[in-house]
């Protein structure tokens, strides 16, 4: 198998599974995982994501046209958050997590208000 074909068919599996997380579903990772996030208008995709304690990287991509931020918070304490993101700019944030509910959102202006913000569990 080619290697541009090996790339195709990853880029595929990825799109399959943000659009799976994306409807509602969540979208379960081990602890030690990278996970990919997109911040847009309205949205965060994958909005739900259940992972082991531990370590967490997020990185997010802004695929908006307005700015974002991304924070991710517990009992509105902040844990983690990613810088403000012009439309097309990507950020990282690695965190180690302990058990419970986080809120993961954009908290620039109105966005958790409009819809971009999801849920993070962490359990055993």
């Amino acid at each position: 198998m080619s290697t541009q074909w090996r790339s195709g068919l990853a880029a595929l599996s990825a799109l399959a599974v943000g659009l799976g997380a994306g409807c509602g579903h969540a979208l379960s990772v081990p602890a030690g995982s990278t996970v990919q996030v997109a911040l847009g208008e309205y949205r965060l995709t994958p909005a739900n994501l259940h992972l082991h304690p531990g370590a967490l990287t997020i990185v997010a991509t802004n695929v908006g046209r307005l700015t974002h931020n991304l924070v991710v918070s517990r009992g509105g304490r902040t844990v983690g958050s990613i810088r403000p993101l012009s439309p097309g700019q990507r950020g990282r944030v690695t965190l180690t997590l302990a058990p419970g509910s986080y809120l993961v959102g954009s908290t620039l202006l109105s966005d958790e208000a409009l819809g971009l913000y999801g849920h993070l569990t962490v359990g055993r």
